[in-house]
């Protein structure tokens, strides 16, 4: 029998990494929110991850990530410009 039966693509690691880095900015960035603010985008953010969990296509995948990083980009120059 194979260990290596559930071992994904090198693709897939590779995306599971940009959508872990994703996340974890995602998380950095809220701690400069008020701590009202920062639990709702905390839960936002952990809502959209949990219901794209089951995304397999590369494609949509490479979409969502980008669409987050443009969404974080957002807050991030609102917070700037707020400062």
């Amino acid at each position: 029998m194979s260990r290596l039966r559930n071992v994904p693509s090198l693709k897939a690691f590779m995306m599971r990494g940009e959508v872990l880095r994703l996340y974890r900015s995602v998380v950095r960035v809220s701690k400069r929110l008020d701590p009202a603010e920062r639990e709702a985008t905390l839960e936002f953010a952990r809502n959209q991850f949990k219901t794209m969990k089951s995304v397999n296509d590369t494609h949509h995948i490479r979409y969502l990530l980008m669409e987050g990083r443009k969404q974080l980009d957002q807050c991030k120059n609102s917070l700037d410009q707020a400062m």
